[in-house]
């Protein structure tokens, strides 16, 4: 008798046939299709089932140091262990927390794995490793003797958080620097208009560490306006950029005023 090939394509899912066997649980004597077969009595042959073997892969995502784990085998049907960060896997300014089903978990839905858990997915898979940005103290030394400065939380590769603009007497606020005097990196700046500043920041923030970021001041100067009999008139502050408010227009009796000049007298 020559053993039947698989004429009706008899299919598992998971699983690759593998010809036949005289146990249901494949424990027993295996036959492949075309070999020659003999008994003295009726038998059952039973289909054979090999399970499908799937590669789980790593894959680094960003990371500056370090190596992917090596592949795993995982057989359908059956859990695997997760690999652990093996390679030592690092990113500046973040922390190795696992692996993820997508490369972006943080603004895509995935799902993620811990070292060491047992997978039970089937089929062919690429995990990532999942990185969360670290958070990190910046102390804004206001550099001023009365008033030493605030702290605040900052998290790497994101927007610098809103600060308040510090004061100080006979200057204006400039914005923040890694350095003393505007020295260095710019991390917040100014707008000027009328007489309102406001702040706002300029960079994300890109250091793995906590850090000190300094005020940079101006100093106020003044100018003085009068009239032409010389009768005072106003005293007023130039602002950040050498930008100064307009005083008022004076009047007097039967002379038109026109525009303020830096001379007594106009050219």
């Amino acid at each position: 008798l020559v053993v039947a090939a698989n004429t009706g394509n008899l299919a598992q899912t998971g699983y690759t046939f593998s010809g036949w066997n005289t146990k249901d649980d494949g424990s027993g004597t295996d036959y492949t299709a075309g070999s020659s077969f003999s008994t003295n009595s009726a038998t059952t042959l039973y289909a054979k089932w090999i399970p499908k073997v799937y590669v789980v892969s790593y894959n680094a995502n960003g990371a500056t140091s370090g190596t992917i784990p090596d592949d795993q085998l995982k057989t359908h049907g059956v859990g695997l262990t997760l690999a652990t960060n093996t390679g030592g896997l690092s990113r500046t300014g973040y922390m190795f927390s696992g692996w993820s089903s997508i490369p972006n978990p943080d603004t895509e839905s995935g799902v993620d794995y811990y070292e060491g858990y047992t997978f039970t997915e089937d089929g062919d898979k690429t995990l990532y490793a999942r990185w969360y940005a670290n958070i990190y103290t910046i102390f804004f030394d206001y550099q001023d003797e009365y008033c030493m400065g605030t702290e605040q939380f900052v998290t790497y590769d994101a927007e610098m958080p809103s600060t308040s603009i510090p004061t100080r007497a006979g200057y204006v606020f400039d914005g923040f620097y890694d350095e003393p005097n505007g020295q260095g990196v710019q991390y917040y700046a100014t707008e000027t208009w009328s007489e309102y500043i406001s702040i706002f920041p300029v960079r994300t923030w890109d250091k793995a560490s906590n850090a000190t970021l300094y005020a940079k001041w101006i100093p106020l100067r003044s100018v003085t306006s009068n009239i032409k009999d010389n009768k005072f008139i106003d005293s007023i502050n130039i602002i950040a950029r050498n930008r100064i408010l307009e005083p008022a227009a004076p009047a007097k009796n039967v002379f038109l005023f026109v525009p303020w000049y830096k001379e007594t007298e106009r050219n």
